[in-house]
């Protein structure tokens, strides 16, 4: 009778025979060789290397993925440096990127409508649909920026904007342009 080698961590049974274990002592215990997978998707290992978690082996994907190292750009893990963007999401440095002209955006961004953008392309954007009036047509004769006139042709606020302050049919508002800063930092 085969001596034992205690219980498998992941599914408590004893083990007999052959088990695995981490021999750099990363993790702690034996499985039998079927227990040992990833503790998320239960897939098994596709080579020798696998992550630990809290003493619990995980694929790389999943492992990233509850340790908060997934790339926001390719959305692969991310080991070494990363560049952070205010909202906390990170990014392999190479990863973030216009997302107009796609130039690498290491020493800050522009937002508009929640999108990260160089200022070149951030500036372009505020200002198409502003500049253009309606559906991309210019500015109409003796209206400034293509703005509506009040009642018999008079503009009655300020700028020219009615007094209620509506642009009138077929105007968007104005998107903002934020300046926003990135953060190296490394796992």
């Amino acid at each position: 009778m085969p001596s034992g080698r205690g219980d498998c961590k992941s599914c408590g049974l004893p083990i007999t025979g052959k088990s695995i274990s981490s021999a750099d002592g990363r993790l702690t215990g034996r499985y039998h060789k079927a227990c040992f997978v990833c503790t998320t998707c239960k897939e098994p290992f596709s080579s020798a290397t696998f992550y630990v978690l809290d003493d619990k082996p995980y694929c790389d994907r999943h492992y990233h993925e509850l340790n908060g190292s997934l790339c926001g750009g390719c959305g692969n893990g991310i080991e070494g440096q990363y560049l952070e963007d205010e909202s906390t999401k990170k990014h392999h440095p190479g990863c973030f990127r216009c997302g107009d002209c796609g130039v690498v955006l290491r020493d800050g961004y522009f937002e508009v409508n929640g999108r990260a953008f160089c200022e070149k392309d951030a500036w372009r954007r505020v200002q198409q649909p502003w500049m253009t009036g309606r559906k991309g047509s210019m500015p109409a004769a003796g209206s400034p920026l293509g703005l509506p006139a009040g009642p018999g042709g008079m503009r009655t606020g300020s700028f020219g904007l009615p007094s209620n302050n509506r642009m009138g049919p077929g105007f968007a508002p104005r998107p903002s342009m934020e300046k926003r800063m990135t953060r190296l930092g490394m796992m």
